[in-house]
């Protein structure tokens, strides 16, 4: 959502951008737009400016819906290399807490195979091979 302020000029100068999210029942609007009704006033170009509106003008909002992915396992994809480590997308939660314990198990898993592997320069390639023979890790 696009958020005016009440001023007359505060529209070409400056806007504030305010995402609201929930974990839905119905659709984004559906959910949403009661919040939004109470929080903001509508922008229109006719309306005489009421400096005295405490409440900021809405220029434009868009409301999507958004998969939670946050317990999509690897399991779930056909046949990725074994170089290929997926995370999932975000979550309804506020914050990345579910993102960062990925990338910590990732990270765990990989030190142990450096410790198992016991050779810095090896990681992640099995004994005999050389580096130049696999790509490089990726995390999707």
């Amino acid at each position: 959502m696009c958020v005016g302020r009440n001023s007359k000029y505060y529209f070409f100068l400056k806007t504030d951008l305010v995402h609201l999210t929930c974990t839905s029942s119905k659709t984004a609007r559906e959910d949403l737009e009661p919040v939004v009704q109470k929080l903001f006033t509508p922008y229109t170009e006719t309306e005489i400016e009421n400096e005295e509106d405490e409440k900021p003008r809405l220029l434009w909002a868009l409301y999507f819906n958004m998969r939670d992915s946050s317990d999509v396992s690897r399991n779930s994809y056909n046949d990725l290399p074994s170089n290929i480590y997926v995370c999932s997308g975000p979550d309804c939660g506020l914050g990345n807490d579910n993102a960062v314990k990925q990338v910590r198990l990732l990270v765990f898993l990989c030190f142990v195979l450096k410790t198992w592997c016991g050779r810095d320069s090896k990681l992640f390639f099995p004994l005999g091979c050389e580096k130049k023979d696999y790509k490089s890790i990726s995390v999707i």
